[in-house]
């Protein structure tokens, strides 16, 4: 899939240069590198940096979405564009909520589709509402998948353009999403509040931006509430369903089909999918998920004590932000 990425991008470029422009000559004084960095690009031995490739996109004006969306169309699948040899975390982090995306449109134009989620964590991908909450995913992301140690604060990072722009396109598009079914974990706060302790800890997040996550995270618990409550919501959809499995949920992951079409996906960590491709692994998922959620309680539109209890635990969880009550230290 990346080889595949690459070799458009780099035909798109090509494409692009004035025809009495020398590529090699425009590239370097573009990007600012050398004779041989160019070739190397040019020739796939190595990938353009997610940096290189905003910027050539904005001075040839050509659409980084139209090039991944156009690969994704032509495999008929939703495929994983993450791959551990990716150069940059943050063409990582933009890649994975573009496929997002783009399983978002395909639920929303579907004429059929039952999709169930299970959740132990909250994805950045349902927090896009809530700038100061995604962007500190993002700055858990760079922190995780970065090579080298990373000891930046918080208020040093800055959303890129290109993430903004999918973010963006995130918020517009999930509000249309229908006959999706969440399975929420008991504890599905818990690892974010966990992660936001140990920055505070470590003195990279300050009791300002803390507090200003907290009340982002207030403010997406009051969307899911008033979700649960009636049924719907206008930012998740007409037809959402709610359940609290009385089991632990050992990951997130999502089965169902859209428009007859199968889709198996699991996330080992953070927003970093997997594609379930083998079609016993397939038919393993579809057992566990269904069974997950027959034993799971329905809290959407229904069950309120149940309802009462989750809402309460996770508030109770997120008034304990500033404490120490879940990190533990050798």
């Amino acid at each position: 899939m990346i080889k595949s990425l690459d070799e458009i991008l780099t035909r798109t470029i090509l494409s692009c240069i004035p025809k009495n422009v020398k590529a090699l000559k425009y590239l370097m004084d573009i990007l600012g590198i050398g004779r041989e960095s160019v070739y190397r690009r040019l020739k796939g031995n190595i990938p353009f940096t997610f940096e290189e490739i905003v910027k050539l996109s904005a001075t040839l004006n050509f659409s980084i979405d139209e090039i991944v969306e156009s690969e994704m169309r032509n495999r008929g699948s939703f495929v994983d564009y993450h791959q551990k040899n990716m150069q940059s975390p943050e063409k990582y982090f933009y890649t994975s909520h573009l496929n997002f995306y783009n399983l978002l449109q395909s639920i929303v134009n579907a004429k059929e589709v039952e999709v169930l989620l299970s959740l132990n964590r909250i994805f950045s991908f349902f927090v896009v509402d809530f700038d100061i909450l995604f962007k500190f995913y993002y700055y858990m992301w760079l922190h995780q998948f970065s090579d080298r140690s990373f000891n930046s604060n918080f208020s040093e990072i800055q959303l890129p353009s290109q993430i903004i722009a999918v973010q963006q396109k995130i918020k517009e598009k999930i509000s249309k999403v229908k006959n999706i079914s969440f399975i929420f974990d008991r504890f599905v706060l818990l690892k974010l509040i966990q992660e936001l302790q140990y920055f505070h800890s470590r003195k990279l997040l300050s009791v300002d931006e803390l507090m200003e996550i907290k009340n982002d995270i207030v403010g997406f618990l009051n969307c899911i509430e008033k979700c649960i409550q009636v049924g719907s919501d206008d930012n998740l959809g007409s037809t959402c369903h709610f359940y609290l499995s009385l089991l632990n949920i050992d990951m997130n992951s999502v089965y169902g089909t859209i428009d007859g079409n199968v889709i198996s996906q699991s996330w080992t960590c953070a927003n970093a999918s997997q594609n379930i491709g083998n079609s016993d692994l397939i038919a393993s998922h579809k057992n566990w998920i269904h069974s997950l959620k027959r034993s799971s309680i329905l809290i959407s539109h229904s069950n309120e004590t149940a309802q009462a209890s989750f809402l309460n635990q996770q508030r109770n969880n997120i008034d304990m932000i500033t404490n120490d009550l879940f990190l533990y230290y050798g």
